[in-house]
């Protein structure tokens, strides 16, 4: 059976999406997901998010998607995310960064953001987590990246017992600029579709257009077995208004 699909990619706005922690406890708990579609800015649809211990360490990760529902092509927001009591005191705080840079009309993207393991005792005694838009409606990531796009010509991925993926893949610059850092995006999922993890790693580049580069893999997917996406994209400097 075939586990693995293809993506390929290219002002804050206050968002009523509160999760409220248990009562009584003594250590964080993590937030339920939200399960119902949401619109967190004018065309900019929030479909889910989750809070899961991090692939890596001791932490925990939020992972989640949201969908452009304009015509127009974005640069893919920035969410930032708040841990709070009911007077509005924030414990903790940080920014969900998108795993491609651009967010075309009618598509849909995932986001990430890191707790980490130092950082939970902060969290102890919240009660409403937040989310919220960040600067979406900017093109100024369509303007640098225009030009580059790519295609995933060849895929030779074998998975381990343990849910680790080694192997190569061979990427085309189709685009008439020059690829300078190329990402590929390794995102697991469960039965139902949603994110479980994403395994960032960086392909051999450049890549001049209408060349391609083979370049080795070497990521992990937080359950062995699972469905997973390869979602390419181009890395660029951000700067980021929250």
């Amino acid at each position: 059976m075939n586990r693995r699909r293809l993506l390929l990619g290219g002002s804050a706005f206050a968002f009523g999406c509160v999760a409220t922690a248990p009562s009584a406890a003594t250590a964080p708990k993590r937030p339920r997901p939200v399960v119902d579609e949401a619109e967190i800015a004018p065309g900019l649809t929030l479909l889910y998010y989750r809070v899961v211990p991090a692939l890596y360490g001791d932490g925990w990760e939020i992972y989640g998607e949201y969908r452009n529902d304009t015509v127009i092509l974005y640069d893919a927001p920035y969410l930032r995310f708040r841990f709070t009591d009911d007077a509005g005191n924030t414990y903790w705080q940080g920014e969900a960064r998108p795993s491609d840079n651009l967010l075309p009309p009618g598509e849909v993207r995932p986001f990430q953001a890191d707790v980490y393991h130092n950082e939970l005792s902060l969290i102890e005694g919240w009660t409403k987590f937040t989310v919220t838009s960040c600067a979406w409606g900017e093109q100024y990531v369509v303007n640098d990246l225009a030009g580059i796009s790519f295609e995933l010509e060849r895929v030779d991925l074998d998975e381990g017992n343990n849910g680790f993926l080694t192997g190569m893949v061979q990427v085309k610059n189709t685009g008439t600029t020059t690829s300078q850092r190329p990402w590929l995006n390794v995102i697991a999922r469960d039965p139902r579709g949603r994110i479980i993890s994403i395994d960032k790693r960086p392909i051999d580049g450049p890549i001049e257009p209408g060349k391609f580069v083979r370049s080795t893999v070497s990521a992990s997917i937080a359950e062995p077995g699972a469905e997973y996406d390869l979602l390419l994209n181009e890395e660029t400097i951000r700067t980021m208004s929250c």
